[in-house]
Protein backbone atom coordinates (compact mmCIF):
# COMPACT_ATOMS: atom_id res chain seq x y z
CA UNK A 1 0.00 0.00 0.00
CA UNK A 2 2.85 2.39 0.78
CA UNK A 3 4.21 1.92 -2.71
CA UNK A 4 0.84 2.72 -4.25
CA UNK A 5 0.49 5.83 -2.09
CA UNK A 6 3.98 6.97 -3.07
CA UNK A 7 3.28 6.57 -6.78
CA UNK A 8 -0.17 8.15 -6.52
CA UNK A 9 1.32 11.16 -4.78
CA UNK A 10 4.09 11.46 -7.34
CA UNK A 11 1.59 11.14 -10.18
CA UNK A 12 -0.56 13.92 -8.73
CA UNK A 13 2.25 16.32 -7.80
CA UNK A 14 4.75 15.99 -10.66
CA UNK A 15 4.67 19.14 -12.76
CA UNK A 16 6.02 17.20 -15.75
CA UNK A 17 3.21 14.65 -15.59
CA UNK A 18 0.70 17.43 -14.97
CA UNK A 19 1.89 19.34 -18.05
CA UNK A 20 1.28 16.30 -20.25
CA UNK A 21 -2.09 15.54 -18.63
CA UNK A 22 -3.30 19.13 -19.03
CA UNK A 23 -2.31 19.06 -22.69
CA UNK A 24 -4.19 15.80 -23.22
CA UNK A 25 -7.26 17.32 -21.57
CA UNK A 26 -7.26 20.52 -23.61
CA UNK A 27 -4.92 20.50 -26.60
CA UNK A 28 -6.36 23.66 -28.10
CA UNK A 29 -5.75 25.96 -25.14
CA UNK A 30 -2.76 24.34 -23.47
CA UNK A 31 0.80 24.67 -24.71
CA UNK A 32 2.45 21.51 -25.92
CA UNK A 33 4.67 20.06 -23.19
CA UNK A 34 8.43 20.25 -23.50
CA UNK A 35 10.33 17.09 -24.45
CA UNK A 36 11.62 16.78 -20.88
CA UNK A 37 8.04 16.72 -19.53
CA UNK A 38 7.04 14.11 -22.08
CA UNK A 39 10.01 11.92 -21.23
CA UNK A 40 9.33 12.19 -17.47
CA UNK A 41 5.69 11.21 -18.10
CA UNK A 42 6.86 8.19 -20.08
CA UNK A 43 9.50 7.25 -17.50
CA UNK A 44 6.87 7.28 -14.75
CA UNK A 45 4.99 4.58 -16.64
CA UNK A 46 8.18 2.65 -17.31
CA UNK A 47 8.68 2.52 -13.56
CA UNK A 48 5.13 1.20 -13.14
CA UNK A 49 5.95 -1.48 -15.72
CA UNK A 50 9.06 -2.46 -13.78
CA UNK A 51 7.00 -2.67 -10.57
CA UNK A 52 4.52 -4.94 -12.31
CA UNK A 53 7.31 -7.10 -13.78
CA UNK A 54 8.91 -7.51 -10.38
CA UNK A 55 5.52 -8.31 -8.78
CA UNK A 56 5.65 -5.24 -6.54
CA UNK A 57 2.47 -3.84 -8.09
CA UNK A 58 -0.60 -5.62 -9.42
CA UNK A 59 -1.31 -4.87 -13.09
CA UNK A 60 -5.08 -4.54 -12.58
CA UNK A 61 -4.58 -2.03 -9.77
CA UNK A 62 -2.06 -0.11 -11.89
CA UNK A 63 -4.66 -0.07 -14.67
CA UNK A 64 -7.36 1.27 -12.37
CA UNK A 65 -5.12 3.94 -10.84
CA UNK A 66 -2.91 5.13 -13.69
CA UNK A 67 -3.91 3.94 -17.15
CA UNK A 68 -6.37 6.58 -18.36
CA UNK A 69 -3.85 9.23 -19.45
CA UNK A 70 -1.27 6.61 -20.39
CA UNK A 71 -3.69 5.20 -22.97
CA UNK A 72 -4.78 8.68 -24.07
CA UNK A 73 -1.13 9.56 -24.60
CA UNK A 74 -0.48 6.34 -26.52
CA UNK A 75 -3.39 7.03 -28.86
CA UNK A 76 -2.07 10.54 -29.58
CA UNK A 77 1.66 9.84 -29.39
CA UNK A 78 2.27 11.12 -32.92
CA UNK A 79 1.33 14.63 -31.74
CA UNK A 80 4.28 14.61 -29.35
CA UNK A 81 7.03 14.09 -31.97
CA UNK A 82 8.95 11.46 -30.00
CA UNK A 83 11.58 10.61 -32.56
CA UNK A 84 12.95 7.56 -30.75
CA UNK A 85 9.58 6.10 -29.66
CA UNK A 86 10.15 2.81 -31.50
CA UNK A 87 13.73 2.47 -30.32
CA UNK A 88 14.86 0.05 -27.64
CA UNK A 89 15.10 2.84 -25.06
CA UNK A 90 11.27 3.01 -24.83
CA UNK A 91 10.54 -0.72 -24.91
CA UNK A 92 9.24 -0.74 -21.34
CA UNK A 93 6.93 2.15 -22.12
CA UNK A 94 5.55 0.37 -25.17
CA UNK A 95 5.20 -2.80 -23.07
CA UNK A 96 3.06 -1.07 -20.43
CA UNK A 97 0.92 0.46 -23.16
CA UNK A 98 0.36 -3.04 -24.56
CA UNK A 99 -0.36 -4.45 -21.10
CA UNK A 100 -2.86 -1.71 -20.20
CA UNK A 101 -4.53 -1.94 -23.62
CA UNK A 102 -5.08 -5.68 -23.08
CA UNK A 103 -6.50 -5.10 -19.62
CA UNK A 104 -8.86 -2.44 -21.00
CA UNK A 105 -10.05 -4.80 -23.73
CA UNK A 106 -10.68 -7.54 -21.15
CA UNK A 107 -12.62 -5.18 -18.89
CA UNK A 108 -14.71 -3.82 -21.76
CA UNK A 109 -15.60 -7.33 -22.96
CA UNK A 110 -16.89 -8.35 -19.51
Amino acid sequence: MELLVTYSERYSTSKEISNVVRYLEDMEDTPKPQLHDIEMFMRFFEEIEILIDTKRMNADIAYDMFSYYLLEFAEKKDLFDIKDYNEDCWRRFRRIVERMTKIRKNKVSL
